[in-house]
């Protein structure tokens, strides 16, 4: 295997190592919330938004299925 293509898979294992920051985000202002999504979706290379939640409720409802998550931000 030449240099190149060793190099090329140790990049992409490295790459693979990264994890990304599993956010969740609970706001029930919808011009507030569109405005964060579009700002978390600038670093998604590191954060994977996985959903909005409208109030505490529907946060509460979407974590009881979905418990991969690291960070909530919510106000």
């Amino acid at each position: 295997m030449s240099y190149y293509f060793k190099s090329l898979n140790n990049y992409v294992n490295h790459r693979k190592k990264i994890m990304k920051i599993k956010v969740a985000l609970a706001e029930d202002n919808r011009d507030i919330a569109s405005g964060l999504i579009d700002k978390l979706k600038i670093h998604s290379n590191l954060i994977e938004l996985k959903f909005h939640a409208v109030n505490g409720n529907d946060l509460l409802k979407k974590l009881s299925s979905n418990k991969d998550i690291d960070v909530i931000l919510m106000d």
